[in-house]
């Protein structure tokens, strides 16, 4: 039920609305904008140029970092959230820390495998999206290996997999619209990459507010559609998801 879904998804983010942006800012929208200011001076020549390289990798792999880590957060709520239980930012953030890794190595493999798909062909990328979309939650919440959970996403999206793509196609556009409309602030703020005025760092904000809001979203939808596969599939009820973490 995709209407349940995406409910799901909202209601999720409106009770953990300052947990799931207090860690997304911190670990996402920080790293962020340190890669955009280093994108920025090296497009400007500005006084930081010599260094940007440097800046840009580090915000980059900061910021990979932390969207796994937000992450490991928001799925550790959502699974308390489903079975009607309040989780503190302690016991969330503790939950993203002890997952980094591990979701490290997952999203490494299917952004790999994912690219190596769009490549040949586009069709081969779409469909290994919709076979691990739910790999994340199925680490977290399942405490399962890397490879066992792409196989085991594979497993709850079989017999479902064209409504799971029409839920990705919603949030892809969804992240477009987010995305665009911030980028269109940071073009009315002056529109410029150059210089060192306030235009500048308006556009610089811009990506990383774009990332933290798509981010928690995302986040929060695919742990609402993992719930939502496994109370299809296999009857789970709430407490089943949340039980893991007593």
């Amino acid at each position: 039920d995709l209407g349940r879904v995406i409910q799901r998804t909202w209601s999720t983010i409106a009770s953990n609305a300052a947990v799931f942006f207090g860690a997304a800012v911190v670990f996402v929208g920080v790293p962020g904008v340190l890669l955009a200011f280093g994108q920025s001076q090296a497009i400007s020549g500005g006084p930081a140029a010599e260094y940007s390289l440097l800046v840009t990798a580090l915000g980059w792999i900061l910021q990979f970092a932390g969207v796994c880590l937000v992450q490991g957060v928001v799925i550790r709520s959502a699974a308390d959230g489903f079975n009607g239980r309040s989780t503190s930012a302690g016991q969330a953030i503790s939950a993203g820390v002890s997952f980094v890794l591990p979701l490290l190595g997952l999203a490494i493999i299917v952004a790999l495998g994912t690219l190596l798909g769009y490549i040949l062909l586009i069709v081969p990328g779409l469909i290994l999206s919709v076979l691990w979309v739910v790999a994340a939650p199925a680490l977290v919440v399942e405490k399962r290996g890397v490879f066992e959970s792409l196989q085991r996403s594979r497993d709850l999206t079989r017999g479902h997999r064209w409504s799971v793509f029409g839920l990705i196609v919603i949030y892809v556009l969804l992240a477009w619209i987010i995305a665009g409309f911030l980028g269109a602030l940071g073009v009315a703020a002056g529109g410029s990459w150059t210089g060192q005025s306030s235009s500048l760092w308006g556009n610089i904000l811009a990506g990383p507010a774009a990332t933290v809001l798509t981010g928690v979203v995302a986040s929060a939808g695919l742990a609402a559609l993992y719930q939502e596969l496994r109370s299809t599939k296999e009857g789970a009820g709430p407490e089943a998801l949340a039980a893991v973490f007593d």
